[in-house]
C-alpha cells in the first residue's frame, strides 16, 4: 500500500527541476511513445510520466536553484515511479482479479490506441445528423459558446498538428489560415476549451484528488488532464500527450454536455445513442427487431433495444449511454462498480433474459424455435473494462440476476453468462463492419469468442481482442462514418504554420 511517505521523495526530487522544462521533456517522451509504441511503451510507461506531469503542475514549492532536467533525470524519475508502482495495492486485495485488470486497463489501454478519424466523425453523426440530435447540438453551442460544426472542424485541425509531428508545442499561428473562416474570437474560445494554465490545471487536479482520495487508486486513474489536454504558457501551448489530446477530441462533445447537464443529458443522449446503433444495424443489413416491435409482441415486459437474427442464434443488443465514474474505474471494491452499474448494465442483462424466455415460447415471424442459442451485446459509448460476461456476472452480480430470473420465472440457462459481452461503440462498429465485409455471421464470431474464453491461453479481456484475432487481415471501418469524416475534412482543407 502506498503512503505519502512513499511519494514524498519523488515529489521532492521534482522540485529540483525547472517546471516548464520538466513538463516539456516528459511531453517529448510521451509524443515519441505515441508514434513508436512498440519501441518505447515499455521504456517510458506513459501512465507514470503523466502522473509526474500531474504532480509537477500542482507543486509550487520548487527549489531556488532548480535546473533543466536531462533525459537521465527523467529516466531516474521513471525508475522511481516504477518502484512506487510495485508498492501499490496487489491483485489479491481487489474483490476479484478482474477488478485489478479493470483498473490496469483504464490505466494503460488507451495509451495503446491510435487516433481514428471515425471517432471524430461519430460525434458529427451523433450530435448533428440523427433525428433528435439537433437539440443536443443547440445545447452544445449554448454551453461551449461555439457551434458544434466549428468545434469538430477545429478538433480535426488541431489533431492534424500531432498526427505525424513529434513537436510537442505550437502557437496560435497554427490556426492563422483559418482566421478568415472562424475569426479570432472563436479560435481563442476553442483553444480555451482545451487548455489550462498552471492555476487552472492545478484546480482540475485538486478536484479530481478530492473524488479519488486513495493513493493506490491514483496510481491507476486516468489522468484528470484529459479534461484540458493542453498546457497554456505565455506565447505557446504544450500538448502533454497525443493519447490524452485525442481522447478529448474524440469524446469532447459528450464530455462537455455531460459535465454541464449530468443525468439530464445522459437520459436524452440515451435515445440518440440507441438511434445511432439502430442506423448501424440497418447499414449492415442485420435482420432486426426494435424495442417498440418487441413491446407489441410481448406486452407487459421490459424489452431490450434490439434483437438480431444471425445464423442459428439470436443476439440481443442493449445500448447503454453510460461510462464508469473515475472512482469506479479504479476502486478495489466490487460494490462500488455494482452500485454504479446496477440501474443500467445489470438491468439490461435482466431484460435480455426476459426477452429470451419470451422468444423461445413465442418466436417472432421469421424466428424459429430451434434458434434457442442466445448472445447478449451490451454496447456503451465508452469502455467499461469489466471483462467478459462470465467475469462480471459470475464474480460480481450473479445473485442479483438470479433473483430477477426467479421472480420473473425466467429460465436462467437460456443466456449463459459466457454468452454476454460488453463492448464500446467503436468495437461494435468494428464487429459489424468486419463481419459484413468478410460475409461472416455475427453469431459465428461470438461463438468462437466463447469457445476461446474457455481456455486460459485463448481467453481475452475484451471482445475486440477476439475480433482482431479472428480477422488477422485487419479490422474494417463503418462506411457511413468515413463519409461523415470526408465531409468534415472538405470544409477545412490544409492548414499549418
Amino acid at each position: 500500500m502506498i503512503t505519502f511517505e512513499d511519494i514524498k521523495p519523488i515529489r521532492n526530487r521534482l522540485r529540483k527541476f525547472d517546471r516548464d522544462a520538466l513538463i516539456q521533456l516528459a511531453a517529448e517522451q510521451l509524443h515519441a511513445t505515441y508514434h513508436e509504441p512498440t519501441k518505447l511503451m515499455a521504456r517510458w510507461l506513459p501512465w507514470y510520466l503523466m502522473l509526474l506531469v500531474k504532480w509537477a503542475l500542482v507543486d509550487e514549492l520548487q527549489s531556488a536553484d532548480r535546473r533543466r532536467p536531462t533525459i537521465d533525470d527523467l529516466t531516474d524519475l521513471r525508475n522511481r515511479m516504477w518502484r512506487l508502482g510495485e508498492r501499490a495495492r496487489p491483485p489479491s486485495q481487489y474483490g476479484s482479479i478482474y477488478g485489478f485488470l479493470r483498473a490496469m486497463a483504464f490505466q494503460q489501454f488507451w495509451y495503446h490506441r491510435q487516433f481514428a478519424a471515425n471517432d471524430l466523425a461519430r460525434q458529427a453523426v451523433l450530435f448533428g445528423k440523427l433525428a433528435g440530435s439537433g437539440q443536443l447540438a443547440a445545447r452544445f453551442e449554448a454551453v461551449a459558446g461555439i457551434s458544434l460544426s466549428d468545434y469538430l472542424e477545429l478538433c480535426f485541425a488541431l489533431g492534424a498538428r500531432f498526427l505525424g509531428n513529434s513537436s510537442v508545442d505550437f502557437t496560435a499561428n497554427w490556426f492563422s489560415p483559418l482566421l478568415p473562416r472562424y475569426g479570432a474570437a472563436r479560435l481563442n474560445r476553442f483553444l480555451g476549451m482545451l487548455s489550462a494554465d498552471y492555476a487552472a490545471a492545478g484546480e482540475i487536479i485538486r478536484q479530481s484528488d478530492a473524488r479519488v482520495r486513495d493513493l493506490d487508486a491514483r496510481m491507476y486513474e486516468q489522468t484528470p488532464l484529459r479534461k484540458r489536454p493542453l498546457l497554456a504558457l505565455p506565447g505557446k501551448y504544450i500538448c502533454y500527450s497525443p493519447s490524452v489530446l485525442f481522447d478529448r477530441l474524440t469524446t469532447g462533445t459528450y464530455d462537455l454536455l455531460k459535465e454541464a447537464d449530468g443525468e439530464a443529458f445522459t437520459r436524452e443522449f440515451g435515445d440518440v445513442f440507441e438511434e445511432y446503433l439502430g442506423a448501424l444495424l440497418v447499414e449492415h443489413a442485420c435482420t432486426t427487431l426494435r424495442e417498440r416491435e418487441l413491446r407489441r409482441l410481448y406486452p407487459g415486459a421490459k424489452m431490450p433495444d434490439f434483437v438480431i437474427q444471425s445464423e442459428d442464434a439470436t443476439i440481443v443488443v442493449e445500448s447503454k449511454a453510460v461510462e464508469m465514474s473515475p472512482l469506479a474505474q479504479v476502486s478495489p471494491d466490487p460494490a462500488v462498480v455494482n452500485n454504479y452499474l446496477r440501474s443500467s448494465i445489470i438491468k439490461g442483462i435482466c431484460q435480455a433474459h426476459q426477452v429470451a424466455e419470451r422468444i423461445v415460447g413465442q418466436p417472432p415471424a421469421g424466428f424459429s424455435r430451434s434458434k434457442s442459442e442466445f448472445f447478449v451485446l451490451v454496447v456503451t459509448f465508452k469502455d467499461l473494462f469489466i471483462g467478459s460476461g462470465e467475469d462480471f456476472i459470475v464474480n460480481d452480480v450473479a445473485r442479483e440476476i438470479r433473483e430477477f430470473d426467479v421472480a420473473n420465472r425466467v429460465d436462467d440457462q437460456l443466456v449463459p453468462a459466457q454468452n454476454v459481452f460488453f463492448l464500446a461503440v467503436q468495437e461494435f462498429e468494428w464487429l459489424l463492419a468486419t463481419c459484413a465485409h468478410h460475409g461472416r455471421p455475427l453469431a459465428t464470431v461470438l461463438r468462437a469468442a466463447v469457445v476461446a474464453n474457455r481456455e486460459p491461453m485463448g481467453k481475452k479481456f475484451n471482445l475486440w481482442q477476439h475480433v482482431e484475432e479472428q480477422f488477422p487481415g485487419g479490422i474494417r471501418s463503418v462506411a457511413s462514418l468515413g463519409a461523415a469524416f470526408d465531409e468534415l475534412v472538405s470544409r477545412i482543407g490544409f492548414i499549418g504554420e
